[in-house]
């Protein structure tokens, strides 16, 4: 079944559902059931704190509630206390839909915890009938519900923990109030009145829950709690969003996507970016690349039967994707809006029939994931048949993948693709932070710069400035072939980057080549320090080397290569052999010393062994032992 087909299906026929409210109330009557709320105030107050991680996850029961009764239009959305005039934070929040609404006495079994005709239905995201009401006063003390079918008038109930508890201690029950004929808050019916094009029918049919008395609300303004839910929802409904319009305050709600994967979803190739007092858009280059998907048939355990079939998708984001632009090439950088969706979604990303519930981190043994995994994505998605696989809550908002399924995830090579991407990620950084030393002026060549000011003026070397400009030439015209540009554009861009740098150490390995190597690239003194060399090993790059004992060596090597460059005919030929000849003494040597160390390690380590000998020896027994 495609994707497609399973959201079409978790959005059901509008008259099958009434029909099947009626049914369930009807058996609800005959039961005898006497709308209790629970048995004790205290069962209210600890579920209070069954644990939704965040006002998002909490209000994702109600839109999974509107979508269930096939709700084209939903809208969540903030409303205020006269004395509030600051609007800093709200005091009520609003989940109005234009679905088919319930009729009167389901709106008193919906705010029951377990009411629902939905139980144990696996063609879409309710099951339990607890979402509803834990949901609300996860957030606050007090909630309603309004709702009204195709013709009726609206109804609702409401559910006030504290008038509850007061009837508690009198009368020893909670018993939900029968629905009562109302008409909807005064400033939700301003907000439909604004949104109204944006209701089917005119709202003459669909569902408002008004949540008030807020004590949990944690966001401090009205803003940081609409730019959070604005991107919750736009992850966690990503694959909804075409079926149907969500609105939070009147802004639609974008898809995103957190594989960055696809073309047109919010943030894919670019982002809004706040410089010098004023917001711009950013195209950003970095892209996402897919590895090839992957899917699996899961068996019943007795029959053998498939009864659900996992799909797996991945995604590599390097490691610049959440840097804007002008830090692209650093080692650190300030970070673009991606970086909050990477860091909410480092691990496993888990979708229940295409609507995302949890992200998980793998069991310790198989692997433990580090901060730049962040930027290796892998999303899991699978069907409601499937749900004892991965032990889904009662909230719908935590996954807990059985020990099975790690194994058909392993042999289905999740983890076999995503270490390959761990090594490809580990390579990128490596080569970024050596474009990064090398973009970096480092302190030996601005104290050359600085030498320079302080030099007699002299008769500038013809042959050596000639030769810069060949090199320079002849590099421009390979980096452009490379990167298929024009020539004389890369020229431009080399001659300005050398203008501005005259000194510059870079990196190469030659074996068997000299320790290093000057080149004169235009108006650039460059020193090629030789990575395969001995020298670089031992001293240069050896062990708890000093980032100031470079600067010396480079600047040993800086006047070294200068009075090379600037030497004419035979004295330049000689400096070239005898560098040579250094490098191949120095070599020699640096391998002797090694031999040296070696040997000092060995008789240290004897001679410690032979103390370790001496002082464990037993000693005699004495005579009163005897």
């Amino acid at each position: 079944m495609s994707t497609e087909e399973t959201n079409k299906q978790v959005i059901p026929d509008s008259q099958t559902d009434l029909q099947e409210q009626q049914k369930y109330v009807e058996n609800l009557e005959q039961s005898g059931f006497d709308f209790s709320l629970a048995i004790t105030d205290t069962f209210i107050n600890s579920i209070r704190d069954i644990g939704y991680k965040s006002i998002g996850t909490a209000l994702d029961e109600e839109i999974d509630n509107s979508l269930q009764a096939a709700a084209k239009n939903i809208h969540v959305f903030f409303g205020y206390k006269k004395e509030n005039t600051s609007q800093k934070k709200p005091d009520m929040i609003a989940i109005a839909d234009d679905g088919h609404g319930m009729i009167p006495e389901m709106i008193r079994a919906a705010v029951v915890w377990g009411g629902t005709h939905r139980a144990e239905s696996r063609s879409g995201f309710g099951r339990f009938g607890f979402g509803l009401p834990s949901s609300c006063v996860s957030q606050g003390r007090r909630f309603t519900v309004y709702s009204r079918v195709e013709k009726g008038q609206w109804q609702s109930v409401s559910v006030d923990i504290d008038v509850m508890a007061e009837e508690f201690r009198l009368n020893h029950k909670m018993r939900v109030p029968e629905p009562i004929p109302t008409d909807l808050p005064e400033w939700v019916r301003v907000y439909h009145e604004k949104q109204s094009s944006t209701f089917v029918d005119n709202f003459s049919h669909g569902t408002v829950v008004v949540i008030d008395k807020l004590d949990k609300v944690y966001y401090s303004t009205k803003k940081t709690l609409l730019d959070y839910l604005l991107r919750h929802f736009g992850m966690y409904y990503r694959n909804y969003l075409r079926y149907f319009n969500l609105f939070v305050d009147g802004i639609q709600v974008e898809p995103i996507d957190p594989l960055f994967l696809t073309p047109g979803a919010r943030f894919y190739d670019r982002y809004p970016f706040r410089r010098d007092g004023k917001e711009e858009t950013i195209i950003d280059p970095d892209r996402a690349e897919p590895l090839p998907p992957c899917e699996f048939d899961v068996k019943d355990k007795t029959t053998g039967k498939p009864i659900g079939t996992v799909k797996v998708r991945y995604s590599y984001l390097p490691p610049t994707f959440a840097r804007i632009p002008e830090n692209k090439l650093q080692v650190r950088g300030s970070a673009n809006v991606r970086w909050q969706i990477l860091k909410e979604n480092n691990g496993f990303i888990v979708l229940r029939t295409g609507r995302q519930i949890d992200v998980v981190r793998p069991p310790h043994e198989i692997t433990t994931l580090q901060n730049n995994d962040a930027y290796l994505k892998v999303e899991i998605d699978f069907p409601a048949t499937l749900d004892e696989e991965f032990s889904i809550t009662t909230s719908k908002q935590q996954i807990t993948i059985s020990e099975r399924m790690w194994d058909l995830l392993k042999n289905a090579g999740v983890f076999n693709a995503f270490n390959e991407m761990r090594i490809k990620s580990k390579r990128h950084r490596e080569e970024l932070a050596a474009k990064a030393v090398a973009q970096e002026k480092r302190l030996s060549e601005q104290a050359m710069e600085d030498a320079d000011k302080f030099r007699r003026p002299f008769e500038p070397n013809e042959d050596r400035l000639k030769e810069g400009d060949t090199r320079l030439k002849f590099k421009a015209g390979q980096k452009a072939e490379e990167e298929g540009r024009d020539s004389k554009l890369v020229q431009k861009e080399l001659e300005l980057e050398t203008k501005s740098r005259p000194y510059k150490i870079a990196f190469e390995a030659i074996p068997g080549g000299p320790f290093y190597r000057p080149e004169q690239l235009g108006g650039q003194l460059v020193v090629h320090l030789n990575t395969a060399h001995p020298f670089f090993s031992h001293i240069y790059g050896s062990r708890g080397i000093r980032r100031n004992s470079q600067d010396i060596i480079e600047i040993l090597l800086f006047v070294l290569a200068n009075s090379e460059l600037s030497a004419k005919g035979d004295i330049r030929r000689l400096y070239e052999s005898e560098r040579d000849e250094w490098s191949k003494r120095l070599s020699t040597a640096l391998d002797s010393l090694d031999k040296w160390n070696n040997r000092d390690d060995d008789e240290e380590a004897a001679n410690e062994m032979e103390t370790s000998a001496t002082a464990l020896k037993p000693e005699d027994p004495s005579p009163s032992a005897e």
